[in-house]
């Protein structure tokens, strides 16, 4: 292998382009406009034959070359050019060029380390295009001894020889030839790295085109010549003598048990004849021999081979995994035929019996990949898990497939694994060679509900918690700090109704039980002298209405309703009310209740009750009337409540002159807004007052 490398080694460097380059940079710049400075202008050069005329001196001065013809080799940093008059090497690779293709070629003349050459303008690369598909020169019938002659070089010949080894090098393959003693290189380019060898053509005489390449080394002023390849654009170019062929084919046909008469460490050549499977190119077929045996052939042969035609193959013969193959294999294709049909199988049923047999198998898919040689399927059911692939080399590809799709595969069964190139050990049981796109029939799509969705929707529903639960953060953040700035706020509405509501309940209150004992006292007054008596019963009265002042002040303190509220309700603590003025007053005060009396809500009894105690204080106070009644109705849907006096009235804002009444009345209707009730005052001069209160009751 080293010394195959190192041959293509000396092929890519032949014509030291670094030295030309150099060269040139120096000796073609001056010729740009085609003229030497003082000299005449130089002449263009049309053929390959004038180009390879002229001295070093005269080709480093750079003539204008304008040549047609065909590109003989076009790969690995070598371009081999050849017109009716001869062959040279030129200074381009450009990969949209291909060998064979009738080219125009551009540039300036240059020195070589092995002659002339042609390059571009100031040291570039020479221009060319490709104007058609040519036709190959006919080649020259050189000796392999005469290769090494400078006549050769780069000239398209044609060398006969036994081919005595087949190699890998590079991304090509160097075929060895044995003509005449002399032994020679064929180089190939660009062949398919999962492709076998072809060696097949080892030990058979063959006759090989290709372009010269020679490299040469200077010493002590000695040209010497220190290696010579044919280079050979194709594989095609490589033919195998038709005697050869016909001798191949004059062997013996073989039946499957006949060729384990031999022993694998001679490989003897054998013949075998059978119906073609299943193809892949550049690798090789299965075979189903006469007698119902199934052989591969492993062989990169080009031929027209297809599935259900018949063959006729000559190889050599091993095995691999305990099963006969042929290797190294030639064939001939003959008359066409169709397949056997496939047979149904589960995938525990397969086994060793099913290799290399068309199968039909069900399963779920579990992956796919694309390449852009094949399409895999990984597949698995009843817990057996075998790989499909399809063989495309960028041709008819598998749609996309969702996991989980129920499939029904029709294909060629290989068990374990076949000795090709790209094959690694893989943990299936089988593998199922498709022949088509058409073999895979979808029975059953997968479920919505996936694996992946799933945890696709999890994630999503995590997500959003997480969202959920950050927003629930920052909106606890901010109503903390909006609660805080409410409770503040709060609090100081809450001192200022509480000073709002103790001054209401004081004046309905503690200033009318004041103003009851301040009439006691003085009526005592007027009896302490006429009637001690009378005086004594009013002192007494005095003191129980002192002791309840001191109860009302205490409720008051604590916002704690009427003590007759709690006891009887609304009702009750309206009589308690009229029957303590009425002793304590000259007024007549009277109460009538209408309708159905209930109970009625904490809030609602204490308001009406506290707006009445209001009303009839300020009609005992300020009206000076004979009569005051307390009406209340109980209707329904509403409540009404009416105080009314036969007093002196007023009219207009004169109740404003008395601040007490002012801020009675204002209480009383503070209280009405608060039970969302309507508040009605009526009163005029020498009339009387008549205050109504109604609440709507849901």
């Amino acid at each position: 292998m080293n010394k195959i490398l190192a041959t293509f080694a000396l092929a890519i460097g032949l014509c030291g382009m670094t030295t030309a380059v150099a060269q040139v940079a120096t000796t073609a710049a001056p010729l740009a406009g085609l003229t030497n400075s003082g000299n005449p202008a130089l002449f263009a050069l049309t053929t390959v034959q004038q180009v390879n005329k002229l001295s070093p001196e005269e080709a480093a001065r750079g003539y204008p070359v304008r040549l047609q013809g065909v590109l003989t080799f076009h790969d690995w940093d070598l371009s081999f050019f050849q017109d009716a008059t001869g062959a040279i090497y030129l200074d381009n690779l450009d990969r949209s060029l291909h060998a064979g293709a009738f080219v125009l070629v551009e540039g300036f003349t240059a020195l070589g380390r092995n002659g002339s050459m042609v390059v571009g303008r100031d040291g570039a690369k020479a221009v060319i295009r490709a104007v058609g598909q040519g036709q190959w020169p006919q080649p020259k019938n050189v000796s392999a001894a005469s290769l090494d002659e400078d006549r050769y070089g780069g000239q398209w010949v044609s060398v006969s020889g036994k081919v005595t080894k087949v190699a890998r090098a590079h991304d090509g393959i160097i075929v060895d030839l044995l003509s005449d003693g002399v032994a020679v290189q064929a180089a190939i380019p660009r062949w398919p790295q999962n492709w076998v060898l072809p060696g097949y053509l080892r030990d058979l005489p063959v006759r090989v085109r290709g372009a010269v390449s020679r490299r040469q080394s200077r010493t002590d002023g000695m040209i010497q010549n220190v290696g010579t390849v044919l280079c050979t654009p194709s594989l095609e170019m490589v033919e195998v003598a038709p005697d050869a062929l016909d001798d191949l084919f004059k062997l013996p046909r073989e039946n499957y048990l006949q060729l384990f008469r031999f022993t694998t460490w001679e490989n003897p050549v054998v013949r075998i004849y059978g119906q073609v499977l299943f193809v892949r190119p550049g690798l090789g077929f299965f075979v189903l021999m006469e007698d119902k045996a199934i052989i591969w052939v492993q062989t990169s042969l080009h031929g027209k081979l297809a599935p259900g035609g018949f063959v006729d193959v000559v190889g050599r013969f091993d095995t691999f995994d305990g099963r006969a193959l042929l290797t190294d294999a030639y064939f001939r294709a003959e008359k066409t035929g169709t397949l056997p049909p496939s047979w149904k199988q589960t995938v525990r049923e397969v086994n060793e019996f099913s290799h290399g047999g068309t199968i039909r198998v069900e399963g779920r898919l579990v992956g796919q990949q694309t390449s852009i040689s094949e399409d895999s399927l990984v597949m698995e059911n009843q817990g057996v898990t075998f790989l499909a692939r399809l063989f495309h080399d960028g041709g008819v590809q598998l749609p996309k497939l969702e996991r989980g799709t129920l499939l029904r595969l029709r294909g060629l069964c290989v068990i374990k694994r076949m000795p090709l190139p790209e094959n690694l050990p893989q943990p299936f049981a089988f593998q199922l060679w498709l022949p088509s796109p058409d073999d895979v029939e979808i029975l059953q799509r997968p479920p919505w509900w996936t694996v992946e969705r799933v945890f696709i929707l999890c994630g999503v529903i995590l997500l959003l918690c997480l969202l959920a639960v950050g927003w629930a953060a920052l909106l606890r953040r901010q109503v903390a700090r909006q609660s805080t700035l409410i409770a503040s706020q709060r609090e100081k509405h809450a001192v200022a109704q509480e000073r709002s509501r103790i001054a209401r309940e004081f004046h309905d209150t503690v200033q009318q039980q004041l103003a009851g004992i301040n009439l006691e006292l003085e009526t005592t007054e007027l009896n302490l002298e006429q009637s001690p008596a009378e005086a004594r019963k009013s002192v007494g009265l005095s003191r129980q209405m002192i002791r309840h002042t001191l109860a009302e002040t205490r409720q008051t303190i604590w916002d704690l309703r009427s003590p007759a509220l709690e006891r009887g309700g609304l009702v009750a603590a309206l009589k308690d009310l009229v029957s303590s003025l009425q002793k304590s007053s000259l007024t007549r005060v009277g109460l009538q209740v209408s309708g159905a009396p209930r109970r009625l809500s904490g809030v609602l009894e204490h308001g009406l009750f506290r707006i009445a105690q209001e009303a009839v204080t300020n009609s005992l106070k300020h009206s000076r009337a004979r009569h005051c009644n307390v009406t209340l109705d109980f209707e329904a849907r509403s409540v009404r409540l009416r105080v009314q006096d036969d007093g002196c009235g007023f009219q207009g804002s004169s109740f404003l002159g008395d601040g007490e009444m002012h801020f009675g009345l204002l209480g009383m209707r503070e209280r009405a807004n608060k039970l969302v009730a309507t508040f009605d005052l009526n009163s005029q001069p020498g009339q009387g007052t008549k205050i109504e209160v109604t609440v709507e009751i849901a």
